[in-house]
């Protein structure tokens, strides 16, 4: 569930006041998960972690009384500049200086005195993770990095990595789920068990009467994260409905027949197929549905088509291929790059960890 990866950042010495540098930090990446961010039973959740630090000893007879200053001394390879200059030759009369890092004190200028050790040592630290944190969120540990004589010691900093869910998304203090609905619960009402972060179940309603649409969005008070910093309050369960409609041929004609009874806004009912109307003899027609009596009135069929080739009827082969290729280079194609004319628009809902 936890896993704690360890990579050092090299930063430049960071000059504090007295001449003292800070030595460079040690960063992790600390990964968790939602359940483990929404944990409210505690007031947090406590993580050990393992990491090896550099520690520095003195002389073991003066290392009490021993100044830290005292423990590290000028290179007199460099002389404390933490590089050389080097001699190279391209030619018999040529001769050229090349600075490099000074190999003896790896280019910090100081070596150890005499009389002082350093060892890596493991050493284990308690990470909290607070209820609501954040992903990118910090947690820092002064003092807990490693040691180098003459220098401050540097940090510990855990950066908070969130694990994806597979059924929330996260956005702040804020959830998403995205649920699939068929056409009689958008018409006849919504319901559904979530099983939350915390390990309950909630059945998720709509309100008495409402209708859902597809891509409806709808949000649950309170049954979000906890917001970080506050015990109180949380945020809300956001939902998108993609309400799934019936397969072709699922319905027979009576079936049909009768929804335009019950459903309002029905137009013009199609002509009966081939074969006869027998299925629909026992079903009352609505009074209020037109019927066509110009039989000189030409019908045609919808058929599926792919929305990108709208404007590519008159264009051969290879202009479709072309547009393949600019939709490819997001340069988007059809009707919905006209700006969502004829029926175009939105893309939906789109949701980001943070």
């Amino acid at each position: 569930m936890w896993d704690v990866l360890v990579s050092r950042i090299q930063y430049g010495n960071l000059l504090l006041p007295g001449a003292w540098c800070l030595v460079p930090g040690a960063w992790c990446l600390l990964r968790t998960h939602l359940r483990a961010c929404h944990d409210t039973k505690t007031s947090a959740v406590v993580r050990r972690h393992e990491h090896g630090r550099l520690a520095v000893f003195g002389d073991e007879d003066d290392s009490d009384g021993m100044n830290p200053e005292d423990m590290a001394k000028p290179c007199s390879v460099c002389g404390g500049r933490g590089v050389v200059l080097k001699e190279m030759s391209s030619s018999a009369s040529q001769r050229m200086l090349v600075q490099q890092h000074c190999a003896a004190c790896k280019g910090e200028g100081t070596v150890l005195a005499d009389g002082v050790t350093e060892s890596r040592e493991k050493e284990t630290i308690e990470v909290v993770v607070e209820p609501g944190i954040r992903q990118g969120e910090r947690i820092s540990f002064a003092g807990q990095g490693d040691e180098k004589p003459g220098m401050l010691p540097g940090d510990v900093v855990f950066v908070v990595a969130e694990e994806q869910h597979p059924t929330f998304k996260r956005r702040g203090a804020d959830l998403l789920l995205t649920k699939t609905i068929s056409l009689a619960d958008a018409l006849c009402g919504v319901s559904f068990p979530v099983e939350t972060l915390d390990g309950r179940t909630v059945r998720v309603e709509a309100a008495e009467g409402a209708v859902v649409k597809h891509q409806d969005v709808l949000a649950v008070q309170e049954e979000g994260m906890p917001v970080h910093g506050d015990p109180v309050a949380r945020g809300r369960l956001f939902v998108v409905f993609d309400v799934e409609m019936p397969a072709a041929g699922s319905l027979t004609a009576n079936e049909k027949a009768l929804l335009g009874r019950i459903l309002p806004g029905r137009t013009e009912a199609p002509a009966a197929a081939a074969g006869g109307g027998g299925a629909t003899d026992n079903v009352d027609m609505p009074a209020t549905v037109p019927q066509q009596q110009n039989d000189d009135i030409e019908r045609v069929v919808l058929a599926p088509v792919d929305a990108k080739s709208f404007g590519m009827s008159s264009k051969g082969a290879r202009s479709a291929e072309a547009y393949d290729s600019d939709d490819e280079d997001g340069m988007g194609g059809g009707f919905r790059a006209m700006g969502g004319g004829m029926g175009g628009g939105g893309g939906g809902v789109q949701c980001a960890q943070q």
